[in-house]
C-alpha cells in the first residue's frame, strides 16, 4: 500500500484544497457548485456547469461518520439520480487515485470531452 501523501490534501483537512485541486488538475472548474433539483439544492465538490459534469471525491468518512450508512447511501443515491434527471454525468474518484495523478488526469480530460460532445449533440 502506497503510504506516501500526495502533495495536496482533501478538501476536509484544509479550507484551500480544492483550489489547490483545481489548479493542478481542473481547469474550468468551479468549486462546491450548488445546483438546484426536484430535491432541493446539492453540492458539487467540482463542477462544470455548461457541461453539466461534476467531479465528486468519495472517501470512507462521507458514508460512515456522520449518519447511519444505510442512510447515508440512500441519501447519496437519491441526490445523484436527481442531479442525473437534470442531465449531470459524474466522475468519481477517492483518495487512492490522487496518488495516480497521471491517470486523474486522463479520466478527467476523457471524461470533458465526452461531456463536450454530448454538449454539442444537444445545442
Amino acid at each position: 500500500m502506497n503510504t506516501q501523501r500526495p502533495l495536496w490534501l482533501t478538501e476536509s483537512e484544509t479550507p484551500w484544497t480544492a483550489a489547490e485541486l483545481g489548479d493542478r488538475l481542473i481547469s474550468g472548474r468551479q468549486v462546491a457548485r450548488l445546483v438546484r433539483t426536484r430535491h432541493g439544492n446539492h453540492r458539487l465538490d467540482f463542477a462544470w456547469r455548461q457541461l453539466l459534469l461534476a467531479l465528486e471525491f468519495d472517501g470512507r468518512i462521507k458514508y460512515f461518520a456522520y449518519a447511519p450508512t444505510n442512510q447515508e447511501l440512500f441519501e447519496e443515491r437519491r441526490r445523484e439520480k436527481a442531479l442525473m434527471e437534470g442531465g449531470w454525468q459524474f466522475i468519481r474518484i477517492e483518495w487512492g487515485d490522487l496518488f495516480r495523478e497521471a491517470e486523474l488526469r486522463r479520466r478527467i480530460a476523457s471524461a470533458l470531452q465526452r461531456a463536450s460532445q454530448l454538449h454539442r449533440k444537444s445545442a
